[in-house]
């Protein structure tokens, strides 16, 4: 982008970023900006914000900001006017304690704890050898001059909400798309006095997080099984075999880079000075197939496709279809990384702050590629039920704009137009355990678990995020079905 300087007006101002509303081409957008020191005035012991409600800015690009491109403002410069004169905006940071921070997260989130002397006699009465010794090392200290026991209010929190399964990582379910705030309370005008939450219930979620995240994690090793053991399958058909294709790939897989070189070399030494291994030509050939593909991993396939497609795609039927869905691939990559790494998954799927830029061209047209295509099927089921086109490209925008949303849409769309041709035993799989997953009936602790656990509905307007995540999906599989098709794969 160029450094053509842009027009706009402050549409809000928080503690560390603003907003602006600007036009292009008579089209209102939002773009975000960071608030600099520069910025920040000191009067009376408090931070201020200062700025004027027009404003000037240029372009920034951000590469894979939390996974995606977006586009922030720069070169901030206030309009000053005498009649318009400076704005104030009072910094109110929170403070760095962290349990401080808890307590008052659990405070808006309608989370109660006992006072100090419940919890005192909480862990007395549950000790470990830990507390044990902690009590100890208090009782003494109470004894001495100026001391109190438990005097440390922190240290106390701490133990008492470890010994109830309380890890502090947890505090990122407390979000206004999974629980009730004092914000929303007062939103919807509810009875605060019928709005409980329980340590037990963030706990409880806990466990159906890790479950989610095993579920995913495990769908897209099928995913990456089934698209190599696809290949693999048609690399051992004759037409294929008389074209040499497997040589083919991996000499372009060999030259493609110094990782592909390393990755060819690792499948011919797996079989070397192996007895085993005496049946196949090693002389006038590379190796095994499968040996290559055992190399490559999850974020390769878009490339594994596309070379595949480069040697002889005119003699397979359905490659240019598995083609299009390897623009689908990265999103699906970027989920199972946040399920693989030990980051919380449900409330990264239900963060309704993620997304920095919203940014869908809303003009679709047949030619337009298969993620975006996907998309618009998703906005015509929103608009057959009922929902004005306005409101059914805002949702849309939220699912299309977070990278791991997306990739949850798109896993359960490969499942139903690609897996379930491919592989069907695969696909029967993946079937089965997501109805277990997310079936009302069933015995097990499963995702159902979350829907009563979530106090949302409490509002009346706000969809249980149970409801949000199964119905993405359950979209999903209705467009993958659509696309279905009998023959040979």
């Amino acid at each position: 982008m160029g450094e053509k300087i842009i027009y706009g007006s402050i549409r809000n101002i928080f503690n560390n970023y603003g907003e602006i509303n600007y036009k292009i081409k008579k089209e209102d957008r939002i773009i975000p900006f960071h608030i600099t020191k520069k910025m920040i005035k000191k009067l009376n012991g408090n931070e201020y914000i200062c700025y004027t409600d027009n404003v000037s800015f240029t372009l920034e690009k951000k590469q894979n900001f939390r996974g995606r491109n977006i586009v922030v403002a720069k070169d901030i410069e206030f309009q000053t006017d005498p009649y318009l004169p400076l704005k104030y905006k009072k910094r109110t940071v929170k403070s760095n304690n962290f349990w401080e921070n808890i307590e008052s997260r659990f405070n808006m989130y309608f989370l109660k704890i006992p006072d100090e002397a419940k919890q005192i006699e909480f862990l007395e009465n549950n000790p470990n050898d830990t507390i044990q010794s902690q009590i100890a090392f208090q009782k003494l200290m109470s004894s001495l001059p100026g001391q109190n026991m438990y005097s440390d209010h922190n240290v106390l929190l701490r133990e008492y909400l470890k010994f109830n399964g309380f890890q502090p990582r947890m505090a990122e379910y407390l979000i206004d798309s999974i629980f009730v705030s004092k914000n929303l309370a007062n939103d919807f005008k509810l009875d605060k006095k019928n709005i409980h939450l329980t340590i037990e219930s963030i706990v409880n979620l806990e466990q159906v997080d890790i479950l989610f995240k095993e579920k995913i994690l495990g769908w897209v090793l099928g995913i990456e099984d089934s698209y190599k053991s696809w290949v693999s399958r048609k690399l051992k058909d004759p037409i294929q075999v008389k074209n040499n294709s497997e040589e083919k790939l991996y000499t372009s897989w060999k030259t493609k880079n110094s990782q592909g070189e390393k990755q060819v070399n690792d499948a011919i030494d797996k079989g070397a000075f192996r007895e085993s291994t005496d049946t196949f030509d090693y002389i006038n050939k590379t190796a095994p197939i499968d040996d290559l593909l055992e190399e490559i991993n999850f974020s390769e396939l878009s490339e594994l496709l596309s070379q595949f497609k480069k040697i002889d795609s005119a003699s397979i039927d359905s490659l240019d279809e598995i083609n299009e869905t390897k623009s689908l691939l990265d999103d699906i990559r970027k989920l199972r990384n946040l399920a693989a790494h030990g980051k919380a998954l449900i409330p990264s799927l239900l963060d309704p702050d993620y997304n920095a830029n919203f940014t869908l061209e809303t003009s679709g047209t047949s030619k337009q590629n298969i993620k975006f295509q996907l998309f618009f099927d998703i906005k015509k089921i929103f608009l057959q039920q009922g929902y004005t086109d306005e409101d059914s490209a805002k949702i849309v925008y939220v699912i299309y704009g977070h990278p791991y949303r997306k990739g949850w849409v798109q896993l359960n769309y490969i499942y139903h137009r690609i897996i379930q041709q491919i592989d069907p035993k695969r696909f029967e799989k993946y079937q089965k355990e997501f109805q277990e997953f997310f079936s009302s009936s069933s015995k097990n602790i499963n995702f159902y678990e979350f829907k009563k656990i979530s106090n949302i509905e409490l509002t009346n307007k706000i969809n249980n995020p149970y409801d949000v995540i199964y119905n993405e999906a359950c979209m999903a599989k209705s467009i993958g079905n659509s696309h279905f098709r009998m023959g040979p794969y």
